[in-house]
């Protein structure tokens, strides 16, 4: 029911920006993601998980691996911004992208350090590993499809509105792209 209103996104994103700014577009996403939080949180009961059984909250919450999330998610902010920064905005060899892309391993190689030896509830418990073929395919999988629905998503508009829109007008642009969401 959530997707279904926005199966012309391009076509609601091309006349948005048509008529003002990008930044709508963010805020419109923002206030759509607090109105599902809001829903969830209300409606959405699930079961207890097994694992949880007898615990209390607080014991379920200090079973979470703060230490793990934050390195990780600064390691991968690091790299990201660096692989962005290189050969665009600085040279490859610039402070800038040296020092980001150097950091950025030094918490990946930490993270993974972490999660291994040193944390007693791990980010990616053992057990997801005792079947690698099933899990490596799952991987694979969810990496493609995500690649390339991003890549359709942000590339086919732009190459739609340059190459195969007669009249570069945003109803064009948002119809012809409609195939794609």
């Amino acid at each position: 029911m959530t997707i279904i209103p926005y199966c012309p996104s391009v076509l609601y994103a091309q006349l948005i920006v048509s008529v003002s700014t990008w930044r709508w577009i963010g805020l419109w996403c923002a206030l759509w993601s607090l109105v599902g939080g809001i829903l969830t949180l209300i409606f959405y009961n699930p079961p207890s998980r097994p694992n949880s059984h007898g615990l209390t909250k607080w014991q379920i919450v200090k079973r979470i691996d703060i230490t793990g999330g934050i390195t990780s998610t600064a390691g991968l902010t690091l790299l990201l911004m660096a692989c962005t920064w290189g050969g665009n905005q600085y040279t490859w060899s610039s402070p800038h992208v040296v020092a980001t892309l150097t950091l950025g391993l030094v918490f990946i190689a930490f993270w993974i350090v972490w999660e291994i030896f040193f944390v007693k509830y791990p980010m990616f418990p053992r057990r997801l590993g005792v079947n690698p073929r099933a899990l490596t395919i799952i991987l694979i999988i969810t990496f493609v499809s995500g690649a390339n629905f991003f890549a359709v998503l942000v590339f086919w508009p732009t190459q739609y509105f340059i190459v195969y829109s007669n009249f570069q007008d945003p109803v064009s642009v948002g119809v012809g792209s409609l195939p794609v969401g």
